[in-house]
């Protein structure tokens, strides 16, 4: 069986209902999924969940685990932005949400001159402006304040789980313009860093494979190269597929997961009866 922890819907910018996803997943032998609709931000912004539509999101969640919990775990979540200063897992929006567990992503960075934020996932023309405006071009600086992000978050608040951890690199492939080298020294150096905040908490790290059926990269996010070191350190992993549509539910696990166990990564993270579990990894799914 798989698990899938990160999927999305139309509550925020997800296509269909939750409870097509349920069904997906149980017609593809998902034994436990978790919801994560982008949490609402104080600002507008192309992804998140209106802020006016999250208790008929709970209350929606609520409702499809009482009628299939014969047949599939189903748990509440949302991804939500870390931003300093202005969102993160202490948000006062989540303070008495019945969540089951937390997952935390970098999706915008500082404030450009217009107003809006830098955004790392979505318009290449934002981001670029971001580098011009307040990295001035310097790319290494901007990795730098990326990372730099992520352990800002772990203290603040550790989440459960740790979304697409080196998403920045998507724009290599967007854009000749950001053309860091992933495999370089310096950039694995950023990214080592916050491996090694991650392994002083609980937090586990997201295999996400979006990377890979949607963005035709090579491998997921955070790389390979990464996810050996992290699993050196020990730190936890969990396969999520970001699904934003009910097809995509386990969408790159099989390639994903031959993936990682020829890199040495033998266990994953899964939820069963809301504990938090080591499972087996096999080409084939998680054994527990």
């Amino acid at each position: 069986m798989w698990s899938n922890y990160h999927c999305h819907s139309n509550y925020c910018d997800g296509k269909g209902a939750i409870e097509e996803y349920i069904l997906s997943a149980i017609q593809k032998n998902i034994q436990s999924i978790g919801f994560t609709s982008h949490c609402p931000l104080p600002f507008e912004n192309k992804w998140s969940m209106d802020n006016e539509k999250l208790p008929s999101y709970i209350n929606e969640l609520q409702h499809l685990k009482e009628k299939y919990q014969s047949q599939i775990e189903i748990y509440t979540s949302l991804e939500i932005d870390f931003i300093d200063g202005v969102s993160g897992v202490n948000s006062e929006l989540l303070k008495d949400l019945p969540l089951d567990y937390t997952l935390c992503s970098v999706h915008f960075l500082e404030k450009l001159s217009d107003g809006n934020y830098c955004e790392i996932e979505g318009s290449t023309v934002s981001f670029l402006k971001g580098l011009e405006e307040i990295w001035h071009n310097d790319k290494y600086e901007m990795v730098i304040a990326y990372f730099e992000a992520f352990r800002r978050m772990l203290d603040s608040s550790a989440p459960n789980i740790i979304g697409h951890l080196d998403k920045i690199k998507l724009h290599k492939y967007y854009t000749g313009e950001f053309v860091i080298d992933t495999h370089s020294d310096f950039y694995k150096k950023e990214a080592i860093k916050c491996l090694e905040n991650i392994a002083k908490t609980d937090s586990f790290l997201e295999v996400n494979t979006r990377a890979m059926y949607k963005k035709n990269l090579v491998d997921p996010y955070p790389s390979i190269e990464l996810l050996q070191i992290a699993n050196e350190l020990n730190i936890p992993l969990v396969l999520n597929s970001d699904s934003h549509h009910p097809s995509e539910i386990d969408n790159c696990f099989v390639s994903t997961a031959t993936l990682l166990l020829d890199a040495g990564i033998s266990k994953l993270k899964t939820l069963r009866q809301h504990t938090w579990i080591d499972a087996k990894l096999t080409k084939q799914g998680l054994i527990y």
